[in-house]
């Protein structure tokens, strides 16, 4: 039998991104909202415009602490699930150069991390979408945190289970599923 084919988000699905960056963004001082408050863009969540977020996203992305991202809760368990019962790949709007640090910060928390990762840079305005890298790798399923990237999945047929997270509250689809952790993505694969 042939095994469901899923993509997976890295930042916030997977590495625990946005806790990191409010962590090395408060060094910085610019005003943070409360998790519970954030939604639209990221870059309002800390008060700055698309071209200021991008210059600390971009400080960030080359610190230590990008590396050292620690795993969403509940995943280190379910890698060898996923690895084991499903064709997993992990899909990331990640620049491509930061590849080599990205599988890094996994093995430091998974030694035995050996997934395959497709890098769209669509977080830079180039490159694919995430639905386009869905649908040429022939995914059913994507897991995604971030509504920017659900419609193009959504317009190439890939159901979303959206990872439930306050800036996506605003986000609904008949094919878009929201799940609260990790036992439960499991638990609604297993039934699929």
């Amino acid at each position: 039998m042939e095994k469901m084919k899923i993509g997976i988000d890295i930042d916030d699905v997977s590495l625990n991104f946005v806790d990191s960056f409010r962590d090395y963004c408060r060094q910085r001082n610019p005003p943070i909202k409360k998790v519970n408050e954030m939604e639209g863009h990221i870059s309002k969540w800390f008060g700055l415009d698309r071209k200021g977020f991008q210059k600390i996203h971009e400080e960030f992305a080359n610190s230590f602490s990008y590396d050292c991202m620690p795993l969403v809760e509940g995943f280190r368990e379910v890698y060898p699930v996923l690895k084991k019962e499903y064709d997993a790949v992990f899909i990331t709007a990640r620049s491509p150069e930061r590849k080599e640090r990205t599988i890094n910060c996994f093995q430091k928390q998974i030694p035995e991390f050996d997934s395959l990762i497709y890098f769209s840079s669509e977080f830079y305005g180039k490159g694919n979408t995430k639905g386009e890298v869905c649908k040429r790798l022939r995914r059913q399923v994507h897991i995604e945190d971030n509504p920017d990237y659900i419609n193009s999945c959504l317009e190439k047929g890939v159901n979303v289970f959206l990872f439930d997270r306050p800036w996506n509250q605003n986000c609904e689809h008949e094919n878009i599923v929201r799940v609260k952790n990790w036992k439960e993505i499991l638990e609604k694969l297993s039934a699929n």
